[in-house]
C-alpha cells in the first residue's frame, strides 16, 4: 500500500471524493462543487491518496490570528485504522503551527484525537452527541 500526501487540492477529481463521502454520509449532501470550493477556501488542507484516488482528507479554516477549526476528516472505511487519519492531521497541524486547533468529533473517535494532544473542552459538555476538543499549545 503506497500512500502519498499532500497539502493541496489541486488536480482532485471531486465528482469521485463525493461519491466515495456519500458512500458513509460523509458528504453531508454537498454536490463535487461545494466540496472543491470548501477545500480551496481552506487555510490548509491535507489529502492522502492511493494509487491517485483521494482515501483520507482534512483541512483546517482559520481567523488568520491564534484559531483554527478542523473539518471534513474522512478517511475510506476500507482504511481505517492504519495510520492514515493520524498522519494527515499531524501534517495540517504542523501546518497550522503554534495556533490553538478545534474540532468536533463522536465519542467513538476520540482516542485518534487524544493521541494527537486533544483534550476535552469542558464548555461543550451539554452537545449531543459530540464533544468540543482543544489542542492546547505549550
Amino acid at each position: 500500500m503506497h500512500i502519498t500526501y499532500s497539502n493541496t487540492a489541486e488536480g482532485v477529481g471531486w465528482e469521485a471524493v463525493r461519491a466515495r463521502l456519500a458512500v458513509d454520509g460523509s458528504d453531508r449532501g454537498r454536490s463535487a462543487l461545494q466540496l472543491q470550493q470548501s477545500f480551496a477556501k481552506s487555510h490548509a488542507v491535507c489529502l492522502a491518496r492511493m494509487n491517485g484516488v483521494v482515501v483520507c482528507t482534512a483541512r483546517a479554516v482559520c481567523d488568520r490570528a491564534n484559531s483554527a477549526y478542523i473539518v471534513d476528516v474522512w478517511t475510506d472505511p476500507d482504511l481505517r485504522r492504519r495510520g492514515i487519519a493520524t498522519h494527515v492531521l499531524r501534517l495540517l497541524l504542523d501546518a497550522l503551527g503554534q495556533r490553538h486547533a478545534y474540532l468536533f468529533t463522536a465519542p467513538h473517535h476520540m482516542r485518534l484525537y487524544e493521541a494527537l494532544g486533544f483534550v476535552p473542552d469542558d464548555l461543550s459538555a451539554g452537545k449531543v452527541g459530540d464533544k468540543r476538543l482543544i489542542r492546547r499549545i505549550p
